[in-house]
């Protein structure tokens, strides 16, 4: 028999996804309350994986009830899952767990106690923690990171540019200066001609190499960096359309039942997507 390919969570069934988005509702209620910056990253978390319509409205409603966090996980593990796909599972929504967590840039005492206990069900060690969480510190920073690193590679190109630049220059002061010396051009004639070519060959050589070296390497750079950016944008873009798409059909629930709980909810998504709207792609 045909061993399974091996799936990633935006490929796995809708079941997985709905446990695995379950225990990161959780964890953004573990304190009692979801503000907009938790709803949005939720959203996005729910954007990647493709979430459908009936689950999203399940896992909003579920924050109005008691879960049993360790059941969620019992149900989450418990799934068709090969080894590699289990963990692929726990480090993922290890990951993502922080990403809920530091969303409004507070870490409750509620959820730290609640990122422990999944921490141990989930078997992860302090050192596969650390490399997690280094990889989330990583993502944050990762496209003003490397804005930071283009300034400074097109500061490096200006400074080839101008080197370049003044050594033509200097050469050609160098031989006018020393063809309008009659002693010096009759003495060394051999090293005038020598010497000027050097210094030409020097700035054409230096302009065209560090040119080319440094636009391979950006161009390289550039299309990866795009490519990830264009698919996060397309997470972020998911996810404003989903909270709206959320707010009409809880809408339209409450034009015949005017639950309190779904009004709230009505509420924070609207504070969502506006903040949605403000907020620029990020790596989830």
């Amino acid at each position: 028999m045909k061993k399974r390919r091996p799936r990633g969570m935006e490929t796995m069934p809708l079941a997985i996804k709905f446990d695995y988005l379950k225990v990161l509702f959780s964890m953004a209620n573990v304190d009692g309350d979801i503000n907009q910056l938790e709803m949005m990253e939720l959203y996005r978390l729910m954007g990647k994986l493709k979430c459908t319509s009936k689950e999203r409205i399940a896992l909003l409603k579920s924050t109005g009830e008691n879960n049993d966090i360790k059941n969620t996980l019992d149900n989450l593990l418990s799934h068709d899952l090969e080894q590699q796909e289990k963990n692929i599972v726990r480090f993922s929504l290890i990951k993502d767990l922080l990403i809920v967590m530091g969303a409004d840039y507070d870490e409750t005492l509620e959820e730290v106690v609640l990122f422990n206990t999944i921490k141990e069900e989930l078997y992860i060690t302090d050192e596969q923690l650390h490399l997690t969480r280094s990889e989330y510190e990583e993502d944050k920073q990762y496209f003003k990171k490397n804005i930071e690193i283009y300034d400074i590679k097109g500061k490096a190109k200006k400074t080839a540019y101008q080197v370049a630049g003044i050594s033509i220059p200097l050469a050609f002061m160098y031989a006018n200066n020393y063809f309008n010396n009659p002693k010096k051009r009759c003495a060394r004639k051999h090293l005038t001609v020598s010497s000027l070519g050097k210094h030409v060959l020097l700035g054409v050589v230096s302009l065209k190499s560090i040119e080319w070296l440094l636009q391979k390497e950006d161009r390289k750079k550039s299309n990866l960096d795009k490519k990830l950016f264009l698919e996060c944008n397309k997470i972020h873009e998911t996810a404003k359309l989903y909270v709206t798409r959320d707010i009409i059909h809880i809408q339209k629930i409450l034009s015949s039942n005017q639950d309190q709980f779904l009004l709230q909810q009505i509420k924070l998504l609207k504070k969502t997507v506006g903040t949605l709207e403000k907020t620029e792609p990020k790596i989830v």
